[in-house]
């Protein structure tokens, strides 16, 4: 299939955001009646830095509009789910023809993509509207499951809790998980459209899932699968339902109780440890038996689960989960 390229400024109406100081703003610790987002370059949390109060005369900009960083963190692309104000070197994007969410996101993909092309030295103020994008959006992008993203609601927990990296301490893997390993199976035999099962290989992307499968599951759900080999080796997921594995994926079977607030912030230690590992230097069952994880404990010296979990509760997006 060959893929038509457009440019950004034939698809979209390419414009300059407020240009507004945050410094100059009321910030708020949380929504009001009279409150909205500030989105500047940062490449976190949506691009939104902060809640701030608004200001008599000045209209913020619309929900569903796609904010993209001319500097800073350079072409940091996010559609903004609620009406917002907008910092320096900041465009927003307003498509010339009606597009889903899920078209938007599919866009802020492509424009991230083009990242590698610029720097803090080389920013994409002018070169924006001439960045290359596909004129056609793939069929899989209208068959994901994407949760209503005009419908977020925050976080599980109101609280302020913060990480202390002088409470933490190592364990062995084997103290925590049961390590297991997958079994080796051709794709090509076991793949099936109509199958009821996950299929979990060393893909770096879909949650490992590679494909659906009848074939019994190998495993149970709530466990975290690890790629020892493949593409992205150390990358961790969680894996909710029953699943089978290939023989190139580590799967954690915990010791203790767990539930997808823990294994989100577990995966993320998990993947820190992508430096030590490569290609040629797999991490395989033996050498993660033989692995460490640095974790926050209680007085007692074990892993604070109930630590864990609330920080999760606590950060954006965690009720999505």
């Amino acid at each position: 299939m060959v893929i038509r390229m457009i440019k950004i400024g034939d698809l979209f109406h390419v414009k300059y955001g407020l240009n507004m100081e945050l410094n100059k703003l009321k910030i708020k610790e949380e929504h009001g009646e009279n409150t909205v987002n500030f989105v500047s370059r940062t490449s976190k949390n949506n691009g939104v830095s902060a809640i701030v109060e608004k200001v008599e005369g000045i209209e913020p900009l619309e929900a569903g509009l796609i904010t993209v960083s001319g500097g800073g963190s350079v072409l940091e692309t996010f559609v903004q789910p609620s009406p917002f104000y907008s910092g320096r070197d900041l465009y927003y994007l307003d498509p010339k023809k009606e597009m889903s969410i899920k078209e938007k996101i599919f866009y802020c993909m492509c424009i991230r993509a083009n990242k590698y092309r610029y720097s803090y030295g080389r920013q994409a103020n002018r070169t924006l509207r001439d960045i290359h994008v596909p004129n056609e959006i793939p069929e899989w992008v209208f068959s994901v499951n994407q949760p209503s993203y005009f419908t977020y609601k925050g976080n599980v927990l109101d609280k302020d809790i913060s990480l202390n990296p002088h409470n933490w301490q190592e364990f062995d893997y084997t103290e925590l998980f049961e390590v297991k390993k997958g079994k080796r199976v051709k794709i090509t035999e076991i793949k099936d459209d109509n199958g009821k099962y996950n299929f979990v290989s060393a893909i770096d992307h879909n949650n490992g899932v590679s494909c659906k499968t009848n074939l019994e599951p190998l495993f149970p759900g709530n466990v975290i699968s690890v790629n020892y080999d493949g593409n992205g080796v150390a990358e961790a997921y969680y894996q909710k339902e029953p699943f089978w594995a290939l023989d190139s994926v580590n799967v954690l079977v915990p010791k203790f109780k767990l539930n997808q607030y823990i294994a989100m912030f577990l995966i993320t230690l998990i993947r820190k440890e992508k430096y030590r590992f490569n290609y040629g230097r797999k991490w395989h069952k033996e050498r993660m038996e033989n692995s460490t994880i640095k974790l926050p404990v209680d007085k007692n010296g074990v892993p604070d689960w109930c630590f864990i979990e609330d920080y999760i509760k606590t950060l954006p997006y965690s009720n999505s989960l």
